[in-house]
């Protein structure tokens, strides 16, 4: 298995917190953000190599915390963008890194301003089992209001994803699309390339990339339990930050 690591976001709403700093680089409890799912994945013994896609701004500090981890199977992908208004995008940062890397086992993804405070195991084995299709986790917000800024997603009883829509008004549900997604062997590759030769659908927000997929191909969720962030806002950031430092 081969990790594409999310981190060439620009965090601009962390202002000014991340002026200077990468986002997926804050610490949490002393922590760098990215250590959390990072640890847990380096740790499985299938893991090939873990590519961590970052911008040319923050690329010195990337390389400095590589050099800090004593693992070999950690590479830092440039996608050379300077500024946020140039910025590949999700969908872009993904066929950048297929094209210039050697990945060829199944893939997992993650964004690197995700944490949580559960385990992968369960999901990695979920995503196995229902492959050939591809499996994204899922967290249930228990709150619909508060799924509006989030892939609002529906599954059937075999965890099946039935509708996906993307930072709706009015949510249909409160399970809501984690940044962490499971494609088997080639498909990743296969499916950004389909999903590239209409010029009309959206290189950022992964979320249309997802809704695209839920409609073109079988697309599986595993709702996790536990309690997530997705570090996109100060307060998201500071909920983050009293949560771990209590544990």
């Amino acid at each position: 298995m081969d990790i594409i690591v999310l981190a060439a976001g620009y965090g601009t709403r962390l202002y000014p917190l991340t002026k200077d700093k990468a986002k997926a680089l804050l610490p949490v409890n002393g922590k760098p953000i990215i250590d959390y799912t990072l640890d847990v994945l380096l740790g499985l013994s299938d893991v090939n190599k873990a590519y961590v896609v970052c911008n040319e701004k923050f690329y010195p500090q990337f390389k400095a915390w590589q050099k800090g981890k004593a693992d070999d199977r950690i590479e830092i992908v440039n996608d050379h963008s300077l500024e946020n208004e140039s910025r590949l995008g999700a969908i872009g940062d993904l066929a950048f890194c297929l094209k210039d890397m050697p990945v060829t086992g199944d893939v997992l993804v993650f964004g690197a301003d995700n944490i949580w405070d559960g385990g992968l195991q369960g999901f990695i084995e979920f995503a196995r089992a229902k492959s050939p299709a591809v499996s994204i986790g899922v967290y249930d917000l228990k709150d619909r209001s508060l799924a509006t800024s989030f892939g609002v997603l529906e599954l059937n009883g075999e965890g099946m994803v039935i509708s996906f829509e993307e930072k709706p008004q009015e949510p249909k549900a409160s399970t809501i699309g984690m940044c962490l997604y499971y494609f088997p062997k080639g498909k990743l590759e296969r499916l950004i390339a389909d999903y590239l030769k209409d010029s009309q659908n959206p290189r950022d927000a992964i979320g249309f990339f997802l809704k695209w997929l839920s409609e073109n191909d079988k697309l599986f969720g595993y709702v996790f339990s536990g309690t997530w962030f997705d570090i996109g806002s100060k307060e998201a950031y500071e909920q983050a930050e009293a949560f771990f430092s209590k544990r």
